[in-house]
């Protein structure tokens, strides 16, 4: 009788909860690869500061390489370079900071997008000086995509996020 009773209360709880959240079809490494291609060409956005960043984007060796340039404002750039790694997807940023982090992808669906995470870093003073840490990248349509970052610095996280508008 007791078991009866524990199923029928399980079946209660999970009537009143609702049908399960579903999320987004996960992707391969190489999937996510072909989806970010499709941004190939010319974006703008504006920051929460009301700053404008222009990002271009282009494949080159053979389309194995994904270049995100940024223009941040006058004289300061950064790069971003895709490309796969066996089976896994690794991004390498140039920051204007001086440091390269490499952040590879934990997490991939057109839905809800693609997370990258901190690996390491090149010309990186000490684990607590500032790099990026994070970033994630969400497509909404072929005209625009928002770009999320996380910058991590003696133990504190600094983020924005950011939509941009296709302009070529």
């Amino acid at each position: 009788m007791h078991m009866r009773a524990t199923l029928s209360l399980t079946l209660l709880l999970l009537f009143l909860a609702g049908p399960p959240k579903t999320f987004g079809a996960r992707l391969e490494p190489a999937e996510t690869f072909n989806e970010l291609k499709k941004l190939c060409g010319e974006w703008t956005g504006t920051t929460a500061e009301g700053r404008t960043e222009k990002i271009t984007y282009r494949t080159t060796a053979n389309d194995t390489v994904l270049l995100e340039a940024w223009v941040l404002g006058s004289g300061r750039e950064a790069l971003t370079i895709y490309h796969l790694d066996g089976r896994d997807l690794i991004a390498t940023h140039y920051c204007p900071r001086g440091n390269q982090p490499r952040l590879k992808l934990t997490s991939a669906s057109r839905e809800d997008g693609f997370f990258f995470e901190f690996v390491s870093a090149t010309n990186l003073p000490n684990p607590e000086a500032a790099h990026q840490h994070r970033f994630e990248i969400q497509i909404h349509g072929a005209d625009s995509f928002s770009r999320g970052e996380t910058y991590l610095e003696n133990g504190n996280t600094d983020s924005g996020k950011v939509t941009y508008s296709r302009t070529r």
